[in-house]
């Protein structure tokens, strides 16, 4: 696993969250800083090419997904202030 870029911080519940993005045989994943725990998570895709969010390891799925759309939504909004 190899650090991918600056860390970043996004809004979760009202507070600053970090964010370490990495690459991992050529796959994005994040560490994301919870006051409470250590979390990874990473976009895959489903065998009808859907996308989601999923956490390592397992059990946190539905705090991977919420944090996964504060991700995507903090990268679409940089993109577009690049234009």
């Amino acid at each position: 696993m190899q650090k991918d870029g600056e860390i970043f911080t996004i809004v979760y519940n009202g507070q600053q969250i970090k964010v370490q993005p990495y690459t991992y045989q050529n796959r994005s994943l994040f560490a994301i800083g919870l006051p409470n725990k250590q979390l990874i998570i990473l976009k895959s895709e489903k065998l009808d090419g859907t996308e989601f969010w999923t956490s390592m390891p397992q059990g946190e799925q539905k705090l991977a997904e919420h944090i996964g759309k504060l991700i995507d939504d903090k990268f679409s909004t940089k993109q577009q202030t690049l234009f």
